[in-house]
Order: structure tokens, then C-alpha cells, then sequence
């Protein structure tokens, strides 16, 4: 694979991801919330958690391609600026995963840990 089809692939992450990340957030508006158990025993809650991961998971791939695309040009401003994307697009990502993962076992077995105190 060439440096320029993974940059293209790269663009198309970033145009997937912000597709993706919209239809989360669609589906987020519809579930009302993100608090308490009921919530995460809705029928949305799982495929929006899996929008969400893979919305966050395609943005860090085309962030990655776009600074490797615009490196030379961007100095130390656009690395700092880089670092601050990725960091910002993994915690994200990680969010959706214990919103995946652990949430609907609390809600299983210790749903008084969602709720709202």
C-alpha cells in the first residue's frame, strides 16, 4: 500500500467517522439520557455504544493520516495540536467502550450504581 492510498483512506475514515459519530448522537437524542439503568437496558443503548466506538475508532485512524499528510507544514503548534486531537478522539473512544462493556453489567447487577444520587 502506497503513502497516498493510506492518505486517502485516511480522508475517507474522517468522512465515515463524522457520519457515524452523527447517527450516535442521533440515537443518543432518542434514548433521552445516559443516566440510570433503565437507559442502558433500552433496546438503543447497545448500537449507539457501537456507533460511538466505531465513530471514535475511524476518527483516530484519519487523524493520524491528516497530520502525517500535513506534518512539514504544521511545526511544533500542529504537533502539539496532534497530540491534543488524538488524546482527545481516544478518551472518547475508551468512553464508548466502558459505556459498551461495563455499563450494561451494572445494570445487571448493581443498578443503583447508574442511578442518579
Amino acid at each position: 500500500m502506497t503513502f497516498r492510498t493510506l492518505i486517502r483512506w485516511a480522508g475517507a475514515a474522517l468522512t465515515a467517522s463524522g457520519l457515524v459519530t452523527a447517527l450516535f448522537w442521533i440515537l443518543a437524542w432518542r434514548l433521552g439520557s445516559f443516566i440510570g439503568p433503565e437507559v442502558v437496558r433500552n433496546g438503543l443503548w447497545a448500537p449507539s455504544q457501537m456507533l460511538h466506538v466505531l465513530g471514535a475508532g475511524l476518527a483516530v485512524f484519519g487523524v493520524v493520516g491528516l497530520y502525517a499528510r500535513h506534518w512539514e507544514r504544521m511545526g511544533a503548534i500542529g504537533l502539539v495540536g496532534f497530540a491534543g486531537a488524538v488524546a482527545g478522539t481516544m478518551g472518547f473512544f475508551a468512553d464508548g467502550v466502558i459505556a459498551m462493556a461495563v455499563f450494561p453489567a451494572l445494570a445487571a447487577d448493581a443498578p443503583q450504581l447508574l442511578g442518579v444520587q
